[in-house]
């Protein structure tokens, strides 16, 4: 099997986990308060994660622990960032958090342009109007039925946020540690922040009560916590940032598909189109910042 192929087969499967894992989430919450849930995810994601991780983290051992805080601040950023989804998808739909999740890359380029200065075209900052503006077509549109879901939809909208912090605080300590390294420790810290408050607040629930919810949870923590965060930095090393990003753009298709079959959520018109505005938005953004790439790799090297 080719490297291509094997790199875009395992991007494909770490999307189509994290599309599901809203619908688990769904699941796991009816029988476990949002911060039991989220602490048992980085839990089992973690324990994995460190084993695989093992060696690399022998190879950073003569780093001292303050050079190393960045990944500490990351974890408990990813930790706030997990909260946050899990207490919206408590309120809205996991078909309505797919649609709005697709906005992501769309924000992290604005955050990108924002703190490291990478530039966007006329069209770019089209695109991330067309994208923002199909968010908000998504979050007026809330479900029948669902009184908060205006408010769950939100609090989605601040997952956005808490992701694009994540992904443009990493960008250093990543290219100092590598992505398995930063990934590891931060979902350590942030399962070591976690888990004292779901002792203490958990409201006496610590434990997943039957076996769907088990289920749930293990899917969370050991198949979109760990196995789809390893296929995912492995797409990354075979195929490009590029490549593996367009694989995004499945992620609210498997959600639409998984939460109809096992949570048979409606599907409203308004939240669809409002989806289909925000990838097609996102599109143009990557379109424009694949073009500049291109065109700033063409230049001549300027003499100093």
């Amino acid at each position: 099997m080719s490297t291509r192929l094997t790199g875009s087969v395992a991007a494909m499967v770490a999307v189509s986990a994290w599309g599901a894992s809203f619908v688990a989430t769904r699941i796991a919450l009816e029988t476990l308060p949002p911060v039991v849930l989220v602490s048992w995810r980085l839990v089992t994601a973690t324990l994995l994660l460190v084993w695989v991780a093992r060696g690399a983290w022998d190879r950073s051992r003569n780093t001292g622990w303050l050079e190393r805080a960045p990944i500490g601040v990351l974890g408990v950023v990813f930790a706030l960032h997990l909260l946050v989804q899990a207490w919206g998808l408590e309120h809205t739909t996991a078909i309505h958090t797919g649609w709005i999740i697709g906005a992501m890359p769309a924000a992290i380029a604005l955050g990108a342009r924002l703190v490291h200065g990478q530039r966007l075209n006329r069209t770019g900052w089209a695109g991330l109007g067309i994208a923002f503006a199909g968010v908000a077509t998504v979050v007026w549109h809330q479900p029948a039925g669902l009184g908060t879901a205006r408010f769950g939809v939100l609090l989605q909208v601040g997952s956005i946020a808490t992701w694009t912090v994540y992904t443009v605080a990493a960008v250093r300590p990543v290219a100092r540690w590598g992505p398995l390294t930063v990934t590891t420790g931060s979902m350590a810290v942030a399962a070591a922040v976690t888990a004292p408050v779901a002792l203490v607040v958990g409201g006496g629930t610590w434990l997943p009560p039957d076996g769907r919810t088990w289920a749930a949870v293990l899917f969370l923590g050991l198949v979109a916590g760990g196995i789809a965060q390893l296929l995912w930095l492995r797409s990354l090393a075979e195929i490009g940032a590029a490549r593996t990003a367009v694989w995004l753009y499945l992620e609210p298709f498997v959600t639409v598909a998984v939460a109809r079959a096992l949570l048979a959520e409606p599907v409203g018109a308004g939240a669809v189109a409002g989806g289909l505005v925000t990838l097609a938005g996102v599109a143009v953004v990557q379109a424009a910042r694949e073009t500049r790439t291109r065109t700033a790799r063409a230049q001549p090297a300027r003499r100093r």
